[in-house]
């Protein structure tokens, strides 16, 4: 009868923990969707359309915003982790199958995840970099527009882009540091 009970909370927290996973994951995906259709649109429609304060203003909050969903998403990432191991843990108890190509004793859609690919000793392919790339372009991209219309703002709105090229180079090396420090911070296990 105990063995029974034990079993049964396992498969309920087994349900809980994947469809809080899956949930994560929706949410996650579709932020990932929305950010970069909104910073390319307001990269090519801002400096047409508003006056240089209302751009720079707009850039700034669209800065802003990309940031705090950069820190939702790496909260977000921790939580992901978390749950996939603790999946991977439930399955181990409940002796899953595992899938015919691996040779593990057992499985599971939590245990039988891919890990990172690689290109020699080079990790190239894994979950969250697809993730860090979008977060860090977006990033880089709100920075190049405020950078381009706070030139337009001190330059009387002429937009002879004087420091375009600066504004291009900010935003590009803002994206690879950001790259750089979310590929970095990801679980090396997930």
């Amino acid at each position: 009868m105990e063995d029974h009970m034990e079993d049964k909370k396992l498969q309920v927290d087994y349900e809980r923990t994947t469809q809080y996973f899956f949930h994560l994951a929706d949410t996650r995906f579709k932020l990932l969707g929305l950010l970069p259709v909104v910073t390319g649109l307001a990269l090519s429609t801002l400096p047409e359309k508003l006056e240089p304060t209302q751009g720079f203003a707009v850039s700034l909050l669209g800065l802003i915003v990309t940031i705090g969903l950069t820190i939702y998403d790496q909260r977000n990432t921790q939580m992901y982790d978390r749950l996939v191991k603790r999946a991977r843990r439930i399955e181990k108890e409940f002796r899953f199958i595992p899938s015919p190509v691996l040779t593990k004793p057992y499985g599971g859609a939590f245990l039988d995840r891919t890990g990172r690919r690689s290109l020699g000793p080079i990790p190239i392919i894994w979950h969250d970099l697809g993730l860090s790339l979008v977060y860090s372009a977006s990033l880089g991209a709100w920075c190049f527009l405020a950078s381009w219309e706070y030139d337009r703002v001190i330059d009387a709105g002429s937009a002879s882009g004087r420091y375009a090229l600066w504004s291009g180079l900010a935003g590009f090396l803002l994206s690879l540091i950001i790259l750089i420090a979310l590929a970095a911070m990801n679980d090396r296990e997930t």
